[in-house]
């Protein structure tokens, strides 16, 4: 995103950029988005019925990130579609001081989910509890196709 924002201040809309930002936008519309439901349909309940206080808090910080990320993206997503069509409807001042913002918030949210939830989860959710998941996710991935 950052790499987009800096070449918009030197470049302007041109192809490139159209290029990035409808990957941009494509990814957190449907890719991200997805993901979050996964998180929140399959993974987050096991933790938070865990019993640990810990895990439980991070568990809620990361619902609570899913709220954020998606209120920042809301903000965001019109600029990214308008550059991706080739517009010049956006601002490059709010991109600027906005796209840091919302890549911190990703990334730190990311980093929790690598370094706690994801191992945690792996501990607590059975083989037969995976297969089903797997099967729900493909299943609606499908339906949206």
């Amino acid at each position: 995103m950052s790499d987009l924002v800096a070449h918009l201040q030197n470049h302007g809309v041109d192809g490139q950029a159209q290029t990035m930002a409808k990957n941009i936008f494509m990814f957190f519309m449907n890719t991200a988005r997805q993901h979050h439901i996964d998180e929140e349909r399959h993974v987050f309940p096991a933790l938070i019925n865990s019993g640990n206080d810990d895990l439980v808090q991070a568990t809620l910080r990361l619902q609570q990130d899913h709220s954020w990320i998606e209120e920042d993206w809301l903000e965001l997503a019109p600029q990214f579609e308008s550059i991706a069509a080739g517009y010049n409807w956006f601002n490059i001042d709010q991109l600027a001081l906005a796209v840091p913002v919302f890549q911190v918030l990703y990334q730190d949210h990311m980093a929790l989910e690598e370094s706690l939830i994801y191992p945690e989860a792996k501990v607590r959710i059975a083989e037969w509890d995976l297969q089903g998941m797997g099967r729900e996710m493909a299943m609606r991935r499908k339906a949206r196709g």
